[in-house]
């Protein structure tokens, strides 16, 4: 089965966003991101949703886990973009 790819978008000063915002979270949430990136990475896209109610966030989506969430953009037929 082919994996989809995950492209990590920057922060202006050229960091990568999600990891950013990961260290100002407690290590103990650190396996379900982990497990929310694999889901989209296999194709499973755990909990999915995607905004359609807003027109400022038309295209993006989300997959979630307890107390945790990543928001994603489709780029391609087997890339995304990992935006928080």
């Amino acid at each position: 089965m082919k994996e989809n790819n995950l492209i990590f978008v920057p922060t202006p000063g050229g960091n990568i966003r999600v990891l950013d915002e990961i260290e100002s979270i407690p290590q103990d949430y650190y396996e379900k991101f982990n497990g929310l990136f694999r889901s989209i990475k296999d194709g499973t896209f755990k909990n999915v949703r995607q905004f359609d109610n807003n027109s400022d966030l038309a295209g993006l989506c989300e997959v979630k886990d307890f107390k945790v969430r990543v928001v994603f953009v489709r780029l391609d037929k087997d890339s995304y973009a990992v935006i928080s």
